[in-house]
């Protein structure tokens, strides 16, 4: 479902669905509560700049160490990977 709806092909179904879906408090909260359940949620977004915000907002509330990684995106045969260089000095 969430790949037909990546691709724009969702029905009517799928939408009322998801509108059955919508909650009305801060989606951190949500997730805080979904992990303390044992469910590990998924979130759907239509920009990646809504997704980059809520990945920085989790990101805050684990009370862990930043940790910044030099990376460098390659396709290849398999696919896309990521390759990290933790030496890297930031620039």
């Amino acid at each position: 479902m969430l790949n037909s709806v990546r691709h724009g092909c969702q029905t009517d179904k799928t939408v009322d669905m998801f509108k059955s879906r919508v909650f009305k408090v801060a989606i951190q909260d949500k997730c805080k509560e979904l992990e303390s359940e044992g469910t590990t949620p998924i979130c759907l977004f239509s920009k990646v700049d809504a997704c980059q915000k809520i990945n920085a907002l989790m990101l805050l509330n684990r009370n862990i160490e930043n940790i910044e990684l030099a990376c460098v995106d390659v396709v290849d045969e398999s696919g896309s990977t990521a390759k990290f260089n933790t030496k890297q000095e930031k620039t």
